[in-house]
């Protein structure tokens, strides 16, 4: 079965990919497989630390999800942003969250893994707003975009809002 590989490779260190992209492939397929007890144990993985990476060494340990959201010194920090400068960068952390985060709310039987629950999940929504200017223009921070160039980091920022206050239904978000 190709769910089993993909979950085999990611523990093993044959498929790699920036924070957020074997989460969430790793996410999706166990509830598309929907077979326990391997659907509550690579949900488990997900979120569970990955302690001292390295990828000459197999088995990687965890998915790091939770650790992520927790640890501001290597991660998401209190306002939202990952570790990463620019803004472009940590657009990428919030789609990859939001990608994960719908997989688990849309099935009812995963409670316990829905990252909406997470004060700095929803922190992730508008922190990039700040950085937008006249709702127009996210300044080319590090190598967000290019030199000089002008509108937001993502052209999905409006449907993005949306879907966050319907997730969350927090005022501050319908401001935006």
């Amino acid at each position: 079965n190709i769910l089993r590989t993909v979950y085999n490779s990611a523990v093993d260190y044959e498929i790699g990919g920036g924070f957020g992209i074997i989460q969430r492939a790793i996410i999706t397929g166990a509830v598309v497989l929907d077979s326990q007890p391997e659907t509550d144990e690579w949900l488990e993985w997900t979120f569970a630390p990955e302690i001292a990476p390295d990828v000459r060494k197999a088995p990687r340990t965890g998915g790091d999800v939770l650790r992520t959201l927790m640890d501001s010194t290597t991660s998401v920090d209190r306002d939202g942003n990952g570790y990463q400068a620019a803004p472009g960068y940590n657009r990428s952390w919030m789609d990859s969250f939001i990608i994960l985060g719908e997989v688990i709310a849309n099935n009812g039987n995963y409670e316990k893994y829905n990252v909406y629950n997470n004060p700095k999940f929803a922190k992730l929504f508008t922190a990039q707003m700040e950085y937008t200017l006249g709702n127009y223009y996210t300044p080319q921070i590090g190598d967000s975009g290019a030199v000089a160039s002008t509108g937001l980091t993502s052209d999905q920022v409006l449907d993005t809002l949306i879907m966050a206050f319907y997730r969350l239904k927090t005022p501050a978000i319908a401001q935006l």
